[in-house]
């Protein structure tokens, strides 16, 4: 059987050591930290310890009777006691073992002050220490209170020592062991600083990385909910533009029901003339076709299915004039259509959009001479052009009415602006317009406008003579 590398070995040993004896147990971070720091003191404190209690052992049995120092079997309890604080620190009383840590310190710092002088730099330094682990494992508040405490105790007792009046033991002069016992304490001052700062930065870096990630997550969480608001206002936009549909024909229902009863009644008109019953025939005959375009033009604008196919743009045209036809009469506007009847203009794609497109722009070119007197001095028109130039077709429809003023034709497109007052306004028309020029048409839509002047709005988008998926 292979033994495992030593590597790993020791690697293992001191995974198991960490998670044994250091490791912190604590769910708060800052809980975590002191726990760490206190676990670390304790075990290098009992290793210290046990290697003071063998100098102790080895010194006690070479002097044998001559030997005057701390007896071995007292100096021995002390290992045991740092042992407990560590087991009620793994405990998770952390807090109370360091209080009992720090006064342990302070008790028998404050022992060797007495016996010895507190102007012995060991015994100062050895209280800095206590100080800064006070500082450390508990808060900054008990650090100046433990400062406080020490200074109560040494000021006087350094008076009473200079004075004579408490009984010092003598020191050596020259003690072989003085420069390790400093250099121990400077270690031991430098190892706490190192941990506290190594703890702050951790805690430190794992704050940047939160914030980082909180960042990412709230970029994340603003572009899904730009992209969620995104699609709520594409949602309620198409409700808005079905019910604007439905308000558009309510408004154009008066003219059509005109409309058909006089075609209505032209049809009975000529069946019962006194003429040649072929004549009278053949004229009810265009009439009824005259109702049936109007009847075709009414369910296209109310009743939508998406749907694909090769349509005509002069028909649709059409159309959507007859469907605009009564409300220009009582505005008194006359319209236009104007297209080379030699060129072959033939559209695939949604005939219901390019009609909607048509409606709201007549629509819009009738109502700008809302408010504008009638008389001889302004022509009252709407006109229409198509055309086709290098496979891009052009809808043109012109108006002589009131124009936009400049300050607001950057926003004649917005969804729900609108430069009509009440009812006449919704701001849904030529929004719509846009949206089906840009995403169906896959074209452009432009304003050419002079204020108190005329509006010129051009449709421009490329021919489309076969199915989208055979387009590339």
């Amino acid at each position: 059987m292979e033994l495992p590398p030593v590597r790993n070995v020791i690697r293992k040993a001191t995974d198991l050591f960490y998670r044994k004896l250091i490791e912190p147990r604590s769910n708060d971070e800052d809980s975590a930290r002191r726990e760490y720091i206190l676990n670390i003191i304790l075990i290098g404190s009992i290793a210290m310890i046990i290697v003071l209690d063998m100098s102790v052992l080895y010194h006690s049995l070479r002097a044998g009777a001559e030997y005057d120092g701390v007896p071995f079997d007292v100096f021995s309890i002390i290992p045991a006691f740092f042992i407990l604080l560590h087991i009620l620190s793994r405990k998770g009383r952390f807090v109370a073992a360091s209080y009992l840590l720090i006064g342990a310190y302070f008790v028998s710092n404050s022992l060797a002050a007495c016996y010895w002088s507190v102007r012995v730099p060991t015994i100062l330094i050895s209280y800095a220490i206590i100080i800064l682990i006070s500082s450390i494992l508990i808060d900054t508040r008990f650090g100046f209170f433990a400062t406080g405490l020490i200074a109560l105790f040494i000021v006087p007792l350094g008076y009473a020592q200079y004075y004579h009046l408490v009984h010092v033991r003598p020191q050596d002069g020259a003690n072989s062991s003085g420069s390790v016992i400093f250099a121990v304490l400077f270690l031991l001052i430098m190892a706490l600083s190192w941990l506290s700062n190594r703890e702050i930065e951790k805690s430190l870096s794992r704050a940047r990385r939160s914030e980082r990630e909180l960042k990412h997550e709230r970029d994340n969480l603003e572009i899904t909910v730009e992209e969620r608001t995104q699609e709520l206002r594409k949602m309620q936009f198409e409700k808005i533009e079905q019910i604007y549909r439905f308000a558009e024909f309510g408004q154009l229902a008066s003219g059509l029901f005109h409309d058909v009863l006089n075609l209505l009644s032209s049809i009975s008109l000529r069946t019962e003339a006194d003429q040649k019953e072929e004549n009278s025939l053949v004229e009810a005959l265009g009439t009824t076709k005259l109702i049936e375009n109007l009847i075709q033009a009414t369910r296209k604008q109310l009743d939508h299915h998406e749907s694909y196919e090769s349509f005509s743009l002069v028909d649709s045209i059409n159309q959507a004039i007859q469907l605009v036809t009564y409300k220009a009469n009582k505005e008194n506007v006359r319209i236009t259509f104007c297209y080379d009847r030699t060129t072959s203009l033939f559209y695939y794609g949604d005939p219901f959009k390019f009609h909607q497109v048509v409606i709201n722009t007549l629509i819009n070119a009738i109502e700008c001479y809302d408010g504008l007197p009638q008389n001889n001095q302004r022509k009252r028109v709407a006109i229409v052009h198509l055309g086709k130039s290098d496979d891009v077709i052009t809808v043109r429809v012109e108006d002589r009415g009131c124009g936009v003023p400049a300050e607001i034709k950057e926003k004649i497109f917005e969804p729900f602006f609108s430069t009509k007052s009440g009812a006449r306004g919704s701001g849904i028309g030529l929004a719509t317009v846009k949206k089906i020029v840009e995403e169906d048409l896959r074209g452009t839509i432009t304003l050419s406008t002079r204020e108190g002047q005329q509006s010129i709005f051009t449709i421009a988008f490329p021919t489309r003579t076969a199915p989208i998926s055979d387009i590339k």
